[in-house]
């Protein structure tokens, strides 16, 4: 999550509290995020 996070810009509480609050399951999305377009970044 701390990876995910300082790319995103924000903190790991944050990024923790937004799994919480929209209930994603951080196990569904190891790996290959499908869809992602990488470009984009």
């Amino acid at each position: 999550m701390a990876r995910a996070a300082r790319k995103l810009g924000i903190t790991e509480r944050m990024i923790g509290y937004k799994i919480k609050k929209y209930g994603i399951r951080k196990e569904a999305y190891r790996g290959e995020m499908v869809g992602f377009d990488s470009s984009r970044w």
